[in-house]
């Protein structure tokens, strides 16, 4: 898969350097503490690179997959088996994304280039996200944090900016299918509306994938796109909050309860619980434990 993603936000606008007539890269020193955020994300390195008229490379295969925002001037990109299949061609504000072990070779055109470049970790769920050809909607954004990331005289900052830039990146990947979005919302409630009323059942992607009639990919990137989480965090949130109120409004155990949304003991409920709620069975026992009808 080769993409290119093309900008929706011409309005804004970031500062673009003048530059020594010879091709040059600067990359960002992740090894700076304020980084981290970026390091956790999966990013490898990122960087500006500035390239002259007629200049080639990138030749070869990489094990990243790399996205590669464009600034000013074009750049025609060749991947695939030796490098010499699905040409495309990009232009300021637009993105490519080339998937990891992808032979490739970019070249720019009669103009020189400035662009952004980022590789990332070839992990889930960067391969997921970046899947398809889709609109970026934040192009530019991306390119400034990385140009301000790259500023030495930047300092301290970097921790803000490397958090900015790591939330930025996935915005641009993932808020990208919006002309679909409210028909894919109404598709996916009533799946939602399906699990909330049986967590017990041992649900999992690949089935709920099928249910709606994505592949689990394709269902992955969409849930993310419009819950800003994967689609087996809300189940666990669905079946914790289940579990919750039980809990409060009931004198069922909490073997009990565990079995009645899916959890295979209740020491695993309670875990859960502690793990991703902040709570303990106990405290949520206090809430409300004198309103619990007994049975």
């Amino acid at each position: 898969m080769l993409s290119a993603l093309p900008s929706t936000m011409p309005g804004t606008r970031i500062s673009i350097r003048r530059t020594a007539q010879v091709d040059r890269v600067r990359g960002v020193p992740l090894s700076h503490p304020g980084c981290a955020a970026l390091i956790t994300a999966g990013v490898r390195s990122l960087g500006l690179d500035w390239r002259m008229p007629g200049s080639t490379w990138g030749e070869g295969v990489s094990p990243s997959l790399l996205l590669f925002w464009m600034v000013s001037g074009k750049v025609a990109l060749a991947a695939g088996p030796a490098a010499s299949t699905d040409q495309l061609t990009a232009g300021p504000d637009q993105c490519l994304v080339v998937p990891p072990t992808t032979a490739k070779r970019l070249t720019s055109g009669a103009g020189p280039v400035h662009a952004a470049y980022i590789h990332l970790s070839p992990r889930a769920p960067w391969t997921e996200i970046t899947a398809g050809v889709l609109p970026a909607a934040r192009a530019r954004h991306v390119a400034a944090l990385i140009t301000a990331l790259a500023d030495e005289t930047v300092g301290i900052a970097n921790d803000h900016l490397a958090r900015q830039l790591s939330e930025a990146i996935i915005t641009c990947c993932l808020g990208l299918t919006a002309a679909d979005l409210p028909r894919e919302r109404a598709r996916l409630q009533t799946l939602w509306d399906e699990v909330a009323s049986a967590p017990e059942r041992p649900w999992q992607a690949a089935g709920l994938a099928r249910r709606v009639g994505m592949s689990v990919g394709n269902f992955h990137r969409r849930v993310l796109a419009l819950h800003g989480r994967p689609p087996m965090a809300l189940v666990r949130q669905m079946r914790l909050e289940r579990a919750a109120d039980r809990l409060r409004t009931s004198h069922a155990t909490l073997a009990e309860i565990a079995d009645e949304v899916g959890y295979a003991s209740g020491f695993a409920l309670s875990n859960a619980l502690r793990q991703h709620l902040g709570v303990r069975p106990r405290q949520l026992r206090r809430s409300d434990h004198s309103a619990a009808p007994r049975p």
